[in-house]
C-alpha cells in the first residue's frame, strides 16, 4: 500500500490541480490517458483484440468498473484501491501489466492513469463515440488505388477533329476528356523539338543533327528505338530508379562512412534498364535477390546479390548498432512502401494508420521480414570473409581448370579418401585461388540471419517497449487473411517480394506505370507517385492508369514497351501552348492539352554543358577512388567529405547524404536519404549567380569556345556551329546581327578568343539552352 500511495502523491505533486472543471478533465482523458490505455492495453483488452484477457476489457468505463476475472479494474476517487494502478505498477508478481515480455509504463503515465482515477475517472460522450483510430482508415479500403485493375475499354472520341489527332489508344482517352471542353487538338512538335525531347528525356543528352533529320522525316518510331537501345537509355532511365531508391555513396550515419561497393547496384540498376529486365523480376532481385535459385548460373547469382544494395542502402543513423537498427529497418519498409508501392507507411510504425488502412500490426508483420535479415554496416567491415565467390568476369581458362580439379580431387579420395592439393594442376589452382583472392568482389548486400523470426509490436514505435508479437504477412487491405508460406528459418523476403510483384496486386503495377508517364511528361496522373494512398493525389485520367497497368502487366512488365506506346501518342508529340489556347479553367494543364515546358534536370544540365564543351566522357569510371580501410578516420564532428570531380555523366558522380554534390544540390537534384517521387524544380538567385561564376562553368564555356575556334576559319560558321551544339539550329538572322555587333569590342587577334568565350558563355547561361518544350 505505501508503494501505491507513493505513486498516487507523486501524481498529484508532479501533475498538479486535482480539483479540476469538467472540460479539463475530459481533455486530458482525450489527450493523455486514452493514449495510453490504447498504446498499452488494447491489444489484449479492448474489442479490437481477438479476446479479452482475463475476462477485462479496457475500452469503456464500464466495462473497466465491471473489470476481469480479478473483479473490477478502477475506483473511481481511489488509485489506491484501483486493481489497474496495483497490475501497471507490478507490485504484485502474480498480476503484472503490461506483461513482464513488454516494457513497463513509464512513471509519468502511471501518474496520469492515477490523477485520472483520482478525478473520478471521467470518459466523456466525446471519446466513447469516437471510432477506433482504424475505423475511418478502413473507409479507405474502397479508395481507387486499392481496388483491383480494372478491364478498361478504350473510349472512342465523336467528333472528327479529334479523330484525326488520335494517333494510338492513350490519344483516345486524352481527347474523350478534351471534346469536352471548348478547346481545339494543339498542333504537333516541330522535327528538332521532339528531338530533343525525346533525346534528352530518353538518353540525358541533346540530339545528334542525324537524329533531328529522323525527328524532321517523321521517322518517330525509328528514332524512339535508336535511343531505347542506346547504352545511354539505362544511364539516365536508371537515375529515375535511382532517385526512388534513395541511393548513396555513403551510409549517412553521423561521420557518413563511403561504400566503395555501392557503385556495383548504381551499375547494376543502369544495366537492368538497358537489357529491359521485367519490372517484376526487378523488384524480386532487389528485396530477395539472394534468396532467388539462380540455378547455378553465376553471372545471374552475382547480379542477384548486387540487387539486394536496395535494402542495404538503407539509412544509417547512429554508431550505436543496436540502437540503430530498428531506425535502419523503418527505413526499409518506408523505402519498400514508397518504391514498389506508392504508400507511406510510416505513420503506422507508432500506431494505426490515421489515414490509409493500414494498421500497426501490419507495419509489424513487414518489420518481422527485415528484422529477420543482416545488414552489412560500413565502417565497421573487420576482417571481411568472402562468402559464395563469384568471377566478376567469367574466365573459360580459369573454368576449364577448375573442372580438371574437381575431376582430380574426385580420383584421389576414390584411390586413398584423402586430397591433397599441392601436386601437379592442384598446385597451380592454389597458386591462382591466393592471387585472386585479394580481388574478390565484395557486394554491399543483405543475407537471411538464419533465424526467420516474427516481430512485436513496438508501442509508440519505441523498440525498447515491446508489444504483442506479429505474424510475418502482407498488407490486409490488399492480401486480406492471406498469409505467406516461409520456409523454417528463413527471413520470408522472397515470399513478400513475390508477392509484390505478383500481377494480382493492384498497386504495383499502377505505381509504376504512373511514374513512368511523369519521367515522361514532368508529372504524373497522380501527382505525388509515392504516394497513392489517401492523402495522395487522385490520378486526372484512373481508367488510363489501369489501362495502362493491364497492358505494362501483359507485355510482360516490359518497361520499354510502355515507353514506346508513351512516346508513339500524340499526347506525347503535341507543341507546348500558352493557357490562352487551352481549356480557361485547365491552366495547369491536368487534361494534358499541350506538353509542358520543363528545365533539364541537374544532371542533363551538366552533361549537355560538358557534351557543348567537348569534354563528355561516355566511359563508366567504375567505383569512385575512396580512402581505404586504414585511412577511415571519420567522426561525427568530421564526416566523411568528397566529390571526385570528373567529366564521365552525372549518373557517376559520387552521392553523399550528408554533404550533397554542390551543382546537384542547387539544382534541384536527388534527396539521398529519402525517396525522390518526383524532383521539384525551383528558381533562385543564386543558381544564376553559380553559372556565371563557378570556375567549372568557366572551364566549359572556354573549353567551348576553343572547339568553336578550331572547327572553322571563317565567323559566320563558328557561330553557325556554336548554335548548332547549344540549340541543335541554326541562328537567327536576329541573333546573328546582335551577336557580331558584339565582336568588334575583340577584334584584334589576341581579344578573339574572349569574344568567343563570352558568346560560349552566354550560350550556356540561356533559357534556350536549360529549358525544353
Amino acid at each position: 500500500m505505501k508503494i501505491i500511495s507513493s505513486i498516487a502523491l507523486w501524481g498529484t505533486l508532479t501533475l498538479p490541480s486535482p480539483a479540476r472543471s469538467g472540460s479539463t478533465a475530459d481533455s486530458h482523458f482525450v489527450e493523455t490517458v486514452l493514449p495510453i490505455l490504447q498504446t498499452a492495453c488494447y491489444d489484449c483488452h479492448s474489442h479490437v483484440g481477438e479476446e479479452a484477457r482475463g475476462g477485462l476489457v479496457v475500452d469503456s468505463r464500464a466495462a473497466l468498473l465491471k473489470g476481469g476475472d480479478s473483479g473490477p479494474a478502477i475506483v473511481p476517487g481511489d488509485p489506491a484501491a484501483s486493481g489497474l494502478i496495483r497490475a501497471i505498477s507490478r507490485q504484485d508478481p502474480d498480476t503484472q501489466m503490461p506483461p513482464k515480455d513488454s516494457a513497463a509504463l513509464s512513471p509519468e503515465e502511471i501518474a496520469h492513469l492515477s490523477r485520472w482515477i483520482e478525478e473520478g475517472a471521467p470518459w466523456p460522450e466525446s471519446a466513447r463515440t469516437a471510432p477506433d483510430p482504424l475505423s475511418e482508415a478502413e473507409k479507405g479500403a474502397e479508395h481507387w488505388s486499392y481496388q483491383p485493375l480494372a478491364k478498361v475499354a478504350v473510349p472512342r472520341v465523336k467528333s472528327p477533329q479529334w479523330q484525326d489527332w488520335a494517333q494510338n489508344e492513350i490519344d483516345h482517352f486524352i481527347a474523350s476528356r478534351l471534346e469536352e471542353e471548348t478547346v481545339s487538338p494543339g498542333p504537333p512538335a516541330d522535327g528538332r523539338t521532339l528531338a530533343r525531347r525525346l533525346s534528352f528525356g530518353l538518353t540525358g543528352l541533346p540530339p545528334q543533327s542525324q537524329e533531328i533529320a529522323l525527328a524532321e522525316e517523321g521517322k518517330i518510331t525509328e528514332l524512339v528505338d535508336r535511343y531505347l537501345a542506346s547504352p545511354e537509355y539505362g544511364r539516365k532511365w536508371g537515375r529515375h530508379w535511382l532517385d526512388v531508391a534513395r541511393y548513396s555513396d555513403t551510409a549517412g550515419d553521423n561521420s557518413d562512412f563511403p561504400i566503395p561497393q555501392m557503385s556495383l547496384y548504381r551499375d547494376y540498376v543502369i544495366r537492368s534498364f538497358n537489357e529491359d529486365l521485367p519490372f517484376d523480376e526487378f523488384i524480386k532481385e532487389q528485396l530477395a535477390g539472394d534468396l532467388m535459385d539462380s540455378q547455378g548460373d553465376e553471372e545471374v547469382y552475382r547480379r542477384r546479390i548486387i540487387a539486394t544494395s536496395f535494402v542495404a542502402n538503407s539509412v544509417r543513423f547512429c554508431d550505436d548498432l543496436k540502437n540503430d537498427l530498428p531506425l535502419v529497418i523503418s527505413d526499409s519498409i518506408d523505402a519498400m512502401g514508397q518504391a514498389f508501392l506508392g504508400m507511406q507507411m510510416s505513420c503506422a510504425k507508432c500506431h494505426n494508420h490515421k489515414f490509409d488502412p493500414i494498421p500497426a500490426s501490419d507495419y509489424y508483420g513487414l518489420y518481422g521480414y527485415f528484422s529477420s535479415t543482416r545488414y552489412p554496416y560500413a565502417g565497421r567491415e573487420g576482417r571481411q570473409v568472402p562468402f559464395n565467390l563469384v568471377a566478376t568476369t567469367p574466365d573459360p581458362a580459369i573454368n576449364a581448370k577448375v573442372e580438371e580439379v574437381n575431376r582430380s580431387v574426385k580420383e584421389r579420395i576414390l584411390e586413398s579418401g584423402r586430397i591433397k592439393l599441392t601436386q601437379g594442376v592442384g598446385a597451380e589452382i592454389v597458386a591462382d585461388l591466393k592471387a585472386q583472392h585479394a580481388l574478390s568482389e565484395l557486394a554491399f548486400a543483405v543475407k537471411d540471419s538464419g533465424q526467420g523470426h516474427d516481430a512485436p509490436i513496438h508501442l509508440k514505435g519505441n523498440h525498447k517497449r515491446k508489444g504483442p508479437i506479429v505474424p510475418r504477412g502482407f498488407l490486409s487491405v490488399i492480401a486480406g487473411e492471406e498469409k505467406p508460406e516461409i520456409p523454417e528459418g528463413e527471413s520470408g523476403r522472397l515470399q513478400l517480394a513475390e508477392w509484390i510483384a505478383s500481377d494480382e496486386n493492384p498497386l504495383t503495377a499502377r505505381v509504376i506505370v504512373n511514374r513512368v508517364w511523369g519521367w515522361h511528361f514532368g508529372r504524373a496522373l497522380a501527382e505525388t507517385p509515392n504516394n497513392v494512398g489517401m492523402s495522395g493525389a487522385l490520378p486526372t485520367h484512373p481508367e488510363l492508369l489501369d489501362y495502362l497497368a493491364g497492358r505494362f502487366i501483359a507485355s510482360g512488365w516490359s518497361l520499354k514497351e510502355l515507353s514506346r506506346l508513351i512516346l508513339s501518342s500524340a499526347t506525347y508529340q503535341q507543341a507546348w501552348r500558352p493557357d490562352s489556347q487551352g481549356p480557361v479553367s485547365d491552366t495547369s494543364n491536368k487534361l494534358w492539352w499541350r506538353f509542358d515546358r520543363r528545365r533539364l534536370t541537374a544532371e542533363e544540365l551538366r552533361d549537355a554543358a560538358l557534351t557543348a564543351a567537348g569534354l563528355l566522357d561516355l566511359a563508366n569510371p567504375g567505383p569512385h577512388p575512396f580512402p581505404g580501410l586504414g585511412e577511415a578516420n571519420y567522426t561525427q564532428h568530421k564526416p566523411y567529405e568528397g566529390t571526385f570531380q570528373h567529366n564521365f555523366r552525372s549518373v557517376f558522380l559520387m552521392t553523399s547524404r550528408i554533404r550533397q554534390q554542390e551543382f546537384l544540390s542547387l539544382f534541384d537534384g536527388a534527396d539521398p536519404t529519402n525517396s525522390t517521387g518526383q524532383r521539384r524544380t525551383s528558381t533562385v538567385p543564386v543558381q544564376a549567380l553559380y553559372l556565371l561564376n563557378n570556375p567549372r562553368m568557366h572551364e566549359f564555356a572556354d573549353a567551348f569556345a576553343e572547339r568553336l575556334l578550331s572547327s572553322a576559319r571563317e565567323a559566320e560558321d563558328r557561330l553557325a556551329a556554336a548554335f548548332a551544339i547549344a540549340y541543335q539550329r541554326p541562328p537567327a538572322k536576329e541573333e546573328r546581327e546582335l551577336i557580331f555587333q558584339h565582336f568588334p569590342e575583340h577584334a584584334d587577334t589576341s581579344n578573339e578568343a574572349v569574344a568567343w568565350q563570352t558568346l560560349a558563355q552566354a550560350l550556356l547561361l540561356s533559357n534556350e539552352f536549360a529549358y525544353l518544350e
